[in-house]
């Protein structure tokens, strides 16, 4: 039993979500006082929800997110946020709009033209790789691109516009560590069966204060034969239970680090595939499919090498 504070007088239906279940909708909030609640603590009186002192509640808005090509689209219902993949907008390094980039605006103007909203704010960020002389400026610049061409599109009128660059303090791409192309396929999957114009990319491997290290990889399907990240990532022949993460290492000369796993179930800690629809692990020509698993090397190892079932190995990279 739970007891949440109480929601505004006009609301008289609810969605109720509980995890690892689909969530139930429009349940008709009764008016029945709450019942006192025992708390399993060891002892002590029943708690009453009508008299004891709660917290404030927390109100966290919804996001509706759409994606196409080279951007994406965030309504919380109050404030519109377009993002813009950097890759579209400009070359590496640079502020000038690319051809492509001027496609892309058209359609941003076209909501601005179409919204009530008085201000426009543009914001630029860059990826955290360099140093904040060459970044903090560079995404200044290109927010400043961004604006005097939305500037020229949009047709309404009483719109301000306000340009900030945030360089790599809040990046807004993380980069690529390394890549591979594909390689020997899994072992439960035969070599003409396993796509040959595909790649992996390592997005992270990140230690934590307490040791952990946080490995974060990338499948890229550019083939005809899709990739099932399944067999990408699962140890068909190891003690891990079915459906984890368990067939990638990171690599320290003859030693070979192993996601962590429960002690019971030996379910390793990363994404759970058995709970996924196949379709939805089944990468496709074009697409991408991202999945982590954790580690604990010792703190003395600095760099490896990263394996992942299906493509060559990738060496040498950095534990940040």
């Amino acid at each position: 039993m739970a007891v949440f504070p109480a929601p505004p007088a006009d609301i008289t239906h609810l969605d109720v979500i509980f995890p690892q279940a689909p969530p139930f909708l429009d349940v008709p909030l009764g008016e029945a006082a709450p019942t006192p609640l025992r708390v399993d603590d060891g002892g002590g009186d029943p708690v009453d929800p009508n008299s004891s002192r709660v917290g404030e509640p927390v109100v966290l808005s919804i996001v509706n997110q759409v994606e196409q090509a080279g951007a994406a689209q965030d309504d919380d219902g109050r404030q519109v946020s377009v993002r813009l993949s950097t890759d579209v907008l400009f070359a590496v390094n640079k502020a000038d709009l690319s051809p492509k980039a001027r496609t892309v605006l058209k359609d941003v103007a076209a909501q601005i033209d179409r919204s009530r909203g008085e201000e426009v704010a543009v914001d630029g960020h860059t990826d955290d790789t360099g140093t904040d002389g060459v970044n903090d400026p560079l995404s200044r610049r290109r927010a400043r691109s961004v604006q005097n061409a939305l500037e020229k599109l949009v047709t309404r009128s009483g719109v301000a516009y306000r340009a900030r660059g945030h360089g790599s303090h809040e990046p807004i791409a993380s980069p690529v560590l390394g890549t591979a192309p594909a390689g020997k396929a899994p072992d439960i999957e035969s070599d003409r069966n396993w796509p040959r114009r595909a790649e992996v990319r390592i997005n992270e491997l990140t230690r934590d204060a307490g040791g952990y290290v946080n490995l974060v990889w990338t499948i890229r399907n550019d083939d005809d034969i899709p990739i099932n990240a399944w067999s990408s990532s699962y140890d068909w022949g190891g003690v891990y239970a079915e459906a984890s993460t368990s067939g990638a290492a990171l690599v320290d000369g003859p030693r070979r680090y192993r996601p962590l796993r429960d002690a019971k179930h030996n379910v390793g800690v990363g994404p759970y595939l058995l709970s996924v629809l196949r379709p939805e692990y089944l990468v496709a020509k074009g697409e991408e499919y991202t999945l982590w698993a954790m580690f604990k090397p010792p703190a003395d190892v600095r760099s490896v090498t990263v394996r992942i079932p299906g493509f060559e190995p990738v060496a040498d990279l950095p534990i940040r």
